[in-house]
């Protein structure tokens, strides 16, 4: 091969390059995003897998499993809404539509995501992903309530009331719009509501695994392990640079979340895949933390020391008077 390109550059004034096979299919792989279709096959297959083992292993074992494993599938429903690990909008929004973890449509999590994008972080009414409230609303709340909105800014209080308040705000929202007969809010909820379902009735009836105990057991704390990726990824601060946090995981963390603990990187670079944002990050570190003022941590032990009972800050946001 190479006396091939040799000869070809000297008589027809070309270039040739002879390319290893191996680092020619890491390309190939890289291109077609081979780690993203690796992580779909993974989850989808791996959910199957341990819910026929619930037939023959203890379901100690194999609740939390499921749990991990429908945390995972969410943030993969989050690679997916940015557009991986194809251009066709369709395949993609396809492969993440099952709801595993039962709580939110996907379509409505992929539009309320986009907009968070686009918003002023942190900021209630214009960020629909701020666990903040404003002023009046605090003044509204009374005793219990005030503490279950301090509680849910502790570490331990966002995996345990985190998933119930998100239902809460839910139903709120969206039930007034279903009420009021809103069609495109029935669609939604209607497509979402059939396929938990019959996720809920394959459970059920072709499994060990009670459709109560995946509610409760897999569901719940599948939701509660994505609100610790959320915890403390934006903070209410005037500079809009320093709002978002970086959080140095280990493996685990880094796959359960597809890197998206690297938060600040990938608000400035969303469209980028999330395998390449370690490499991304680790060229970038000094400059990245630069501009958001140095708002990183060691991991989450390093975020359960400090925050595991301690709300980081008050649930009210301190930029809005109203």
């Amino acid at each position: 091969m190479n006396r091939l390109c040799k000869l070809w550059n000297a008589h027809a004034m070309g270039s040739c390059r002879v390319v290893k096979p191996s680092r020619a299919l890491a390309r190939a792989w890289d291109r077609a995003e081979g780690y993203t279709w690796a992580v779909i096959v993974m989850i989808y297959g791996g959910w199957l897998m341990l819910l026929a083992a619930t037939n023959w292993l203890p379901l100690w074992t194999v609740v939390p499993a499921l749990a991990v494993t429908a945390a995972w599938h969410t943030h993969l429903q989050h690679e997916l809404l940015h557009g991986h690990p194809t251009e066709v909008p369709w395949l993609n929004d396809g492969l993440a539509t099952p709801p595993l973890s039962l709580i939110y449509p996907y379509s409505l999590f992929k539009r309320s995501h986009l907009e968070h994008h686009l918003s002023d972080l942190t900021v209630p009414g214009d960020d629909p992903e701020s666990f903040y409230v404003t002023p009046d609303q605090w003044a509204r709340s009374g005793p219990v309530r005030r503490w279950v909105l301090t509680a849910h800014n502790s570490l331990l209080g966002r995996f345990l009331l985190g998933p119930a308040l998100a239902v809460e705000g839910l139903a709120r929202q969206h039930g007034r719009l279903l009420l009021a007969g809103t069609p495109v809010v029935w669609a939604e909820w209607g497509a979402h509501g059939l396929m938990v379902a019959l996720i809920l009735w394959g459970v059920e009836t072709h499994t060990d695994l009670p459709a109560w105990l995946y509610v409760l057991g897999v569901a719940y704390p599948a939701n509660g392990l994505v609100m610790v990726r959320s915890y403390l990824e934006h903070r209410p601060v005037a500079n809009e640079n320093e709002r978002t946090a970086i959080v140095e995981s280990n493996w685990f963390w880094s796959l359960l979340f597809l890197n998206n603990n690297l938060h600040l990187l990938h608000h400035e670079r969303p469209g980028e895949a999330w395998f390449r944002l370690r490499r991304l990050y680790v060229d970038h570190r000094e400059d990245l933390l630069e501009r958001n003022a140095g708002y990183v941590f060691a991991g989450y032990t390093d975020v359960a020391r400090r925050y595991l009972l301690r709300p980081k800050d008050s649930p009210v946001h301190p930029l809005r008077t109203s």
